[in-house]
Order: C-alpha cells, then structure tokens, then sequence
C-alpha cells in the first residue's frame, strides 16, 4: 500500500513541475540543442518516468544503469552522454540536483549548473 501511494504522488509531483521542464525542453530543440538524460538509475525506472510524462522525445541519448558500471561522484555517465552525442566534454553543460552529481559533471569536463529542489 504505502508503495502505491508513494508512486501516486511521486507522479504527482513530477507533473507539477513538468510544465516548466518541457519549455526549457521545447526551446532547447527549436535551437537544435542536443539533449541527453543521464542517471545511474534502472532502465525499468527511466523508462516508466520518461513514457509516464511524455518526456522521452526530448532525448537524443539516454544512459542509464545498464550503460555504466560507475555511480556518481564518477563521470562515467556524463563522458558516455557526450560520447553517444558525439560532443566533446567541455561542449555540455550537466545540470544536477546532488553534490555527487556536480563533481561528477565537473570531472567529466562539462559545465555544471547546481540545481536546487524542495519538497512542501
């Protein structure tokens, strides 16, 4: 049960702020930026979320779990992202919610945005 619940309002959550996200998301492929999404988590997850919102179209490249054998702080998934893109390090930018994820943009090469999230 509480599983349920926790699924329920996590989705809630996320569609609360997919909004925003798909403007930042929409103008970035107007101006042909390319976009890649890159976590650690299980394929099983990245997929659910990304079909759940609509958001898979937005993504030229997705590494997830299965495509890196390190987690963050190592930049294995952000030097695969700019790999499968077929840009170098230091032509991305990585934005990241988590400290380990930071240094892990910083060491692969990219720039780095630190993003804050909250919880009400």
């Amino acid at each position: 049960m509480q599983d349920h619940w926790c699924n329920r309002h996590r989705k809630h959550w996320l569609l609360s702020n997919t909004h925003v996200n798909c403007q930042i998301l929409n103008h970035l492929k107007d101006h042909s930026i390319k976009i890649a999404l890159g976590t650690s988590a299980p394929t099983y997850n990245v997929e659910f979320v990304l079909d759940q919102l609509n958001l898979r179209k937005y993504f030229e490249v997705i590494v997830d779990g299965k495509d890196v054998q390190k987690g963050k702080p190592d930049p294995e998934v952000y030097l695969t992202c700019a790999k499968n893109l077929k840009v170098s390090n230091n032509q991305t930018i990585v934005f990241e919610d988590s400290i380990s994820g930071l240094i892990s943009g910083k060491t692969a090469g990219s720039k780095i945005v630190g993003v804050a999230t909250s919880h009400r």
